[in-house]
Order: structure tokens, then C-alpha cells, then sequence
């Protein structure tokens, strides 16, 4: 069984991922909509589990809700971003790439250090900034998936209706089995509520690169003052997330690409339905006041998000002699359609009115989604 720790580290890196964590989850847990006292937890217990493959899960015990992501999600996410950088062709426009070498950079967990390590980084400053921010939004997601299972009631209702005692943001199982009559049933409720954590996640993204933006727009982050514009920051932000799904299928390998018994979607497709989700989420909340763009500006964002994940298909292609091409991929399959229409419906129909019962938070209504 891989370790699990949940101190005894000194590393800056797991320090601030484990701060981060608690943090959302604290500013969630204010922010909580169900009074029913029932359901409600009594904090957040965070660890680490000893695995080198990109990957955190959630359950409740003891009735505290539990976060655990794998020390690979960190040296791994880092290490491919350090290597983006490193490399003259990517982003050079952001500080001085000439200076890059192309160096590949690997990561790995030290259990005797208690310390996640790299064997190089950036040379340039900037880039190295630039680096480290993107990383930190990748997990950032990763962070907030697991929030999006916990306080939609997810984990709650998976252990009510099948026993379940954990969720995995990529199951290890990919396939539903030892549920009897219920396989399909079970992997269709799993997918939806995957695609349901993943509209948390960008939602609190959303929010996210707005306070790191404005502040009033007076007090933005330094950090912007790398970039070449300070809404670029949806750009590195469309890399690292699309960046996530290609490392995820990486490790999985050859998957059909849709099954009914597959616990998620393929991730052309769940990556097709989280930025068509980025896009109406972005301009419902501009349209209702909350976000302040002009109508350039929207269209700039949505440019920039699609520009990074571009970009990143690029490099990965490049990297690991793979051919993506997720959006053209998912539009040009008539499965697609077929699948996203079911788990559309059934999370209108069905998920989502179970869901009201256990659910901490706002449950995301797709009502309006739309195909980019």
C-alpha cells in the first residue's frame, strides 16, 4: 500500500499545495448553502499518498471530509511545465527564451527528504516565474475537482446509492463492474458527476483568474507584468488544463473512446464540454454583473483559452509522438453527441434533484451549454 502522509515535510511545494487546498476548502465551507446539519462535515483533512502517477481522491471518514493527492500530480504537472519553458520555441514571447536549451526536465517525490525534486528548470527568471505560475494552476484544478465532489454531495450519494467509499478524480478501474444489474447505471451517474466536479473546477477558475487580474484592477499580481498582456493569465490557464487530460490518458494508455461502462467521458470530449463550460459560465457571470469585460476583452479571453490549448497539443505532440486534436476529434464523432446528450439529460433528469438532498454548494445547471 502507497504511503500517506500528512506532515512531517518541509518542501515548499507541498506546503503550498496542502495551504491551498485548506484554504478553498475553508472559503467554500463559509459559503455553504445547506442548513441540514446532517450533511455537513466537520473540516478538511489533507494528506499526501506516496504514487508518481498524476491523480487525488476524496472521501469522508469519521465525518471529516478527506483530500488526498498523489506527490506524482506535483512532480510530475512541474516537471512537464519546467519543461515547456525550458523550451526556446514555447511562449517566446515571455522573458528571454533564447537563453533555453530545450532541456527535458523530469521530477520525482524523495521519501527520504520528505521533498519533491527536479533535475533542472527554466533558466530564464521569467520564464521560471512563468513556469511555476502554470503549474500552480493546473493543480489549482486538480484542487478544486476534489472540492467539487465533496461539497456537491457527490461523495454522499455514490456511497448511498452504491457503496462507494472513495472518488477518484481518474478512477483506477476505467470500466464499471460488481455492481450486478447496475454496471451501466453506476458508470453513467459516475460520468456525469466527473463532468459535474469539472464544471466546480472551472467555475472556481473563473473566479480565480478574475482576482488575480483585478483586485479592482488597480492591485493586479505582479506576476502579470511578465505576460504579454495581463489576460494571457487564460491562456497558461487553457495549457495547464488541457495539459492535465493528455498526462491522464498518457498514463491510462489505448482506451475506447466511448463504452457505456466507462466511468468518464473520452477526454476530447469531457475537454470540449469543460471549455464550451469556461465560455457560458464566463459570460453568464459578465452579463450578470459579477465579471467587468468589455465585449473585446471576452472575445481576447476566449482567443487566449483556445490559444493555450493549442499550444498545448503542440508541445505534447511534439514530446510524445502523439497527434491530438481533441476539439476536431470530438465534433467530427457523432458518438460524441450521443454521449453528451445522455449525460446531459440524465444530470437534468436525475442526478441533479438527488444531488439537492447532500449537496454544501450551488449546483451547476448546463442548461445552455454550447458546442464551441
Amino acid at each position: 500500500m502507497s504511503m500517506v502522509f500528512r506532515d512531517g515535510f518541509t518542501d515548499s511545494f507541498l506546503n503550498s499545495y496542502k495551504s491551498l487546498a485548506e484554504a478553498l476548502y475553508s472559503d467554500t465551507a463559509e459559503k455553504s448553502l445547506n442548513i441540514d446539519k446532517k450533511y455537513k462535515t466537520k473540516g478538511l483533512d489533507f494528506a499526501y499518498i506516496k504514487d508518481e502517477s498524476i491523480n487525488a481522491k476524496v472521501w469522508i471518514s469519521r465525518n471529516m471530509d478527506t483530500m488526498c493527492i498523489n506527490t506524482g500530480t506535483i512532480s510530475q504537472l512541474y516537471a512537464w511545465f519546467y519543461s515547456v519553458f525550458s523550451d526556446p520555441a514555447m511562449f517566446n514571447e515571455i522573458g528571454n527564451a533564447s537563453v533555453e536549451d530545450s532541456s527535458k526536465v523530469d521530477g520525482s517525490f524523495d521519501v527520504s527528504k520528505m521533498q519533491i525534486q527536479f533535475t533542472g528548470e527554466p533558466k530564464d527568471k521569467v520564464r521560471w516565474t512563468v513556469a511555476n505560475i502554470t503549474a500552480m494552476l493546473a493543480i489549482r484544478f486538480i484542487v478544486a475537482h476534489e472540492l467539487g465532489h465533496l461539497m456537491n454531495g457527490h461523495v454522499f450519494l455514490l456511497k448511498s446509492l452504491y457503496g462507494t467509499k472513495s472518488v477518484d478524480m481518474i478512477p483506477k478501474k476505467l470500466r464499471s463492474t460488481g455492481f450486478k444489474g447496475s454496471e451501466k447505471d453506476y458508470a453513467l451517474d459516475r460520468r456525469a458527476l466527473e463532468m459535474d466536479a469539472d464544471a466546480y473546477a472551472v467555475t472556481s477558475s473563473i473566479y480565480t483568474l478574475d482576482q488575480l487580474l483585478t483586485s479592482k484592477r488597480d492591485l493586479s499580481e505582479p506576476f502579470l507584468e511578465l505576460l504579454v498582456s495581463p489576460l494571457q493569465i487564460f491562456e497558461l490557464w487553457g495549457f495547464a488544463v488541457h495539459t492535465i487530460f493528455m498526462l491522464f490518458e498518457r498514463e491510462q494508455g489505448s482506451l475506447p473512446e466511448y463504452e457505456e461502462k466507462l466511468l468518464y467521458l473520452p477526454t476530447e470530449a469531457r475537454q470540449t464540454l469543460n471549455i464550451s463550460a469556461f465560455i457560458e459560465s464566463f459570460r453568464y457571470n459578465r452579463q450578470g454583473g459579477h465579471l467587468q469585460y468589455s465585449d473585446d476583452e471576452i472575445e481576447t479571453v476566449i482567443n487566449f483559452v483556445k490559444s493555450g490549448i493549442g499550444k498545448s497539443e503542440l508541445f505534447f505532440n511534439a514530446n510524445e509522438s502523439t497527434s491530438y486534436n481533441f476539439f476536431e476529434s470530438a465534433l467530427d464523432n457523432s458518438e460524441f453527441y450521443k454521449f453528451t446528450e445522455e449525460l446531459r439529460t440524465h444530470w437534468s433528469d436525475s442526478l441533479r434533484s438527488k444531488l439537492e438532498e447532500y449537496s454544501r454548494a450551488k449546483l451547476y445547471n448546463p442548461s445552455k451549454m454550447n458546442f464551441l
